[in-house]
């Protein structure tokens, strides 16, 4: 199965972006696994049925359903388009994966932050942050806050993607799609800060890390510790509300977009959404600016 794999990974590698690659070639190696020494025609339904209970069942690590569910429907999306990229290029006769009955993951609600918790989290790495680490710290957080940017974007960001003077960040959204993101005065300010004092080095990446995330490129932070820079500074600034992480960052973006009277497709476009239900998700309105509302009339 591991040659159908590679093959299946090089026909995507044509069309999406390196993270959604190698996220499809973990979870299929993980299925590899599973299915020990089987090979493609032998694995059914219920094969498939067991892996993502296995997988389900061994999520521990995961703080609640909902993060279980969404883990397994994403190994499941991927089961799916592996067996169909089999099926279409005569690998198999049957696609094992129609029978398979699809996983039901419920809308949470994304936390995001106020105003004055924003403001909280920037004195807290002002105030704990190591002289070493700050500027670097505070630039990551400030380019997520002012630009809405993704965490895989973000990691993957180069030096030659930033165009100051163009005012935006080329960046490789989710599909393989270029784009551009727009860059604030205020995000630029702290992003140039941050390169001033940056490690002299033929490092490709902008945020660089003691820690060696090898690549061709060399070596960047990696997304795990991003999202544990961005939940220590949350404890510090005593932010504790349930869910909230390194996406909320990219939801309080949404929301600070409609407190300044964003329309939704303006939004859409500022997020890289394909879709503006997707972007209904990431507005949140407030009673306080509810009742605002009501009071005008």
């Amino acid at each position: 199965m591991h040659s159908e794999i590679q093959q299946f990974l090089s026909q995507k590698r044509t069309r999406l972006s390196p993270q959604t690659v190698k996220a499809y070639e973990s979870d299929l190696n993980r299925f590899c696994a599973f299915l020990q020494d089987k090979s493609i025609s032998e694995v059914t339904a219920q094969h498939i049925e067991s892996f993502l209970k296995h997988i389900q069942d061994s999520s521990v690590v995961r703080k609640n359903a909902y993060d279980k569910s969404a883990n397994t429907a994403r190994k499941l999306s991927t089961t799916r388009s592996f067996f169909k990229y089999l099926h279409r290029n005569g690998f198999i006769e049957l696609d094992p994966t129609l029978k398979v009955e699809p996983i039901r993951v419920s809308n949470r609600v994304s936390e995001f932050l106020s105003p004055e918790e924003k403001q909280r989290l920037l004195e807290a790495i002002k105030r704990t942050a190591t002289p070493y680490y700050i500027e670097r710290d505070m630039a990551i957080v400030q380019t997520f806050l002012y630009t809405g940017i993704r965490l895989r974007e973000l990691v993957s960001l180069k030096v030659t993607c930033l165009d100051f003077e163009g005012q935006c960040i080329k960046v490789v959204r989710k599909g393989g799609d270029e784009d551009k993101i727009l860059l604030p005065n205020e995000a630029a300010k702290f992003l140039k800060a941050y390169l001033e004092v940056r490690p002299k080095s033929d490092i490709a990446y902008v945020f660089v890390s003691k820690r060696k995330r090898v690549t061709k490129d060399g070596y960047g932070i990696s997304p795990s510790e991003v999202y544990l820079i961005i939940q220590k500074y949350l404890r510090k600034a005593g932010i504790t509300k349930e869910h909230l992480g390194v996406h909320s960052l990219r939801h309080t973006f949404a929301t600070d977009l409609l407190r300044l009277n964003a329309n939704l497709v303006q939004i859409k476009e500022l997020l890289g959404h394909k879709n503006i239900a997707t972007t209904q998700r990431y507005v949140h309105v407030e009673e306080k600016d509810l009742r605002k509302i009501i009071n005008q009339l």
